[in-house]
C-alpha cells in the first residue's frame, strides 16, 4: 500500500511539474501578431513560434523587436540589409551594395514596394535594416532608420 501511495505521488509530481514546464516553456515561445503590417507571410492575430536563442541572423528571418525610440514596443518585421551594407529604395527596388535584391526566396508573390526613393544608408556593424511584408502599411527602418543587434529579441520560426 505504502509503494503504491509513493507512485501515485511521484505520477502526481511528473505530471504537475511537465505541465509547469510547457507552460512555461509556451507562454515564452508565442506571440500574437498584431496589425497587418506582415501581410500576406503573417496576417493580424497569427500565433507566432518564437526562437528567444537565435544567435545568428540571415536575410530574409522575420524577427522580434523592441523599437529603439519606444523600448515599449515590440514589432516584427523581416530582416532585410546585414551589417554594414548599404541599402537603398530606387523604383520601387530595394538595392543592397548597388545589386537588385532577390527576395523570391520567402516570397511566393513578390509584394510591391512603394515606388519611391529612399536613400541610402550605409548600415553599422551591429545594424539592420527591417522591412515590414506589407510595404505600403509598415512602420519600419525606412521610418526610424537602422535596428540594432541588442534590440531583437528572438527570430519567427513558424504559425501555431
Amino acid at each position: 500500500m505504502k509503494k503504491l501511495i509513493i507512485a501515485i505521488g511521484l505520477i502526481v509530481l511528473v505530471a504537475v511539474a511537465s505541465i509547469g514546464v510547457r507552460a512555461y516553456m509556451i507562454s515564452r515561445t508565442v506571440l500574437r501578431m498584431n496589425g497587418n503590417t506582415m501581410t500576406p507571410s503573417y496576417l493580424d492575430g497569427d500565433l507566432l513560434k518564437i526562437d528567444y536563442n537565435a544567435t545568428q541572423l540571415s536575410r530574409g528571418d522575420v524577427v522580434v523587436f523592441r523599437l529603439p525610440s519606444h523600448p515599449e514596443s515590440v514589432l516584427v518585421k523581416r530582416v532585410i540589409g546585414m551589417p554594414g551594407e548599404t541599402v537603398e529604395i530606387k523604383d520601387g527596388k530595394i538595392l543592397i551594395d548597388s545589386k537588385v535584391l532577390n527576395e523570391t526566396g520567402y516570397f511566393q508573390n513578390v509584394p510591391d514596394t512603394p515606388n519611391y526613393a529612399f536613400t541610402a544608408m550605409q548600415l553599422g556593424g551591429n545594424d539592420y535594416f527591417v522591412l515590414g511584408d506589407n510595404r505600403a502599411q509598415s512602420f519600419d527602418s525606412r521610418s526610424w532608420g537602422p535596428l540594432p543587434a541588442s534590440n531583437i529579441a528572438g527570430v519567427v520560426v513558424g504559425r501555431l
